[in-house]
């Protein structure tokens, strides 16, 4: 089954050449499943209040298993803060809301890592 769920109403800029998708995903993904949840949010207007940089990854949190093997089967992109909350309270106003990671695009470096779907937004630290 292939995915067509692409982040379609997202301005999005594509990684710089140096950087893989699949890379990126599983450093933001370390990051949930080893790190604590710092702090729940009850709403994404609070996850705004938050987010202060100007660019963000965002990942569609989507693997597959195949035995111990996880294989990323989503997209990850680098959007301005403006442009992903506007993508955002998009699909919370069509109610699709899909399962995202997302954290400050600087230097490959992940402080923290939002986790973000339609019951839950967590903010996940080292």
């Amino acid at each position: 089954m292939k995915n067509e769920y692409s982040l379609n109403f997202l301005e999005k800029q594509r990684l710089p050449s140096s950087e893989k998708e699949e890379s990126v995903y599983f450093k933001m993904l370390h990051v949930i499943e080893t790190g604590k949840i710092k702090h729940s949010f009850n709403s994404l207007d609070e996850l705004y209040n938050k987010l202060s940089l100007n660019d963000y990854y965002i990942a569609h949190n989507l693997i597959i298993r195949k035995g111990n093997k996880k294989i990323f089967k989503g997209r990850v992109f680098i959007s301005k803060r403006d442009k992903l909350i506007s993508f955002l309270n998009k699909s919370r106003a069509i109610n699709d809301i899909r399962s995202y990671l997302i954290s400050p695009a600087i230097n490959n470096e992940f402080d923290y890592v939002c986790y973000v779907d339609d019951d839950q937004i967590h903010l996940y630290c080292i």
